[in-house]
């Protein structure tokens, strides 16, 4: 079964990663995963019971990117990026994830990740 996914219908800018309908089917479903890093983040950042929601909006996001660009291995930095401006909020969560897809570089600017490669393993919240 395919599942189709919308992306915000604005975008920002013109040349870049935008995605505004896309078909992904199980195979890269199966194959994203969070990575440890991105996990132990979460849990930190995300008290026990909202912790299956906030990984369910990272993957659904992750899987919409992945199948425009073709790539499941280097959402560990996006993921990360969302969570740290997230604060703990799923519904914060959830507008890191659309800026994800809509231009992930505004989402590495907001988390202050833009300029540093390694930043997103360097930043380790205190635990909820």
């Amino acid at each position: 079964m395919a599942v189709t996914l919308r992306a915000p219908s604005r975008t920002k800018r013109a040349s870049h990663g935008r995605v505004s309908s896309i078909t992904f089917g199980k195979e890269i479903m199966a194959s994203i995963v969070l990575s440890n890093p991105t996990q132990e983040r979460l849990e930190r950042v995300f008290p026990k019971e909202m912790q299956s929601e906030a990984r369910d909006i990272l993957l659904e996001a992750t899987r919409a990117y992945a199948d425009y660009f073709g790539e499941t291995d280097s959402f560990e930095r996006f993921h990360i990026a969302a969570l740290k401006v997230s604060r703990g909020d799923l519904k914060e969560l959830r507008k890191a994830a659309d800026l994800m897809n809509l231009d992930y570089r505004d989402l590495l600017v907001s988390a202050k990740f833009a300029n540093d490669i390694t930043a997103h393993l360097k930043w380790l919240p205190g635990k909820k």
